[in-house]
């Protein structure tokens, strides 16, 4: 993957041999910055809202679905170092099920 500073200079070359008899260089780069500025924002927003997207569905499960009391969230692991994570119950005493996930992932 390339640095923003590496794909702006690529960017730039190309649509500087295009354009070359129309825009300068400099002008040119500041116009694929503010492209690749405003895709990064772009990227940025639709990771908060998957993130929030994933905020509500664990409480939905969290209030709706489960009693984090009597959950206890595990891990296994194979030999080819595939992993499956599983919900049972066992009298945890975990608050939240978020404090039992967290707590799971702290142990992986």
């Amino acid at each position: 993957m390339r640095t923003r500073e590496e794909q702006i200079e690529v960017e730039t070359d190309i649509i500087s041999k295009v354009v070359k008899k129309h825009i300068n260089r400099e002008t040119c780069k500041s116009f694929v910055h503010r492209l690749v500025m405003e895709a990064e924002r772009r990227a940025e927003q639709r990771v908060r809202a998957e993130i929030a997207r994933d905020s509500e569905r664990l409480d939905w499960l969290e209030n709706v679905a489960v009693n984090a009391k009597d959950v206890n969230i595990h891990c296994l692991m194979n030999t080819c170092g595939d992993t499956a994570f599983g919900i049972c119950g066992s009298g945890n005493y975990e608050s939240s099920l978020r404090e039992a996930i967290d707590a799971a992932r702290e142990m992986g």
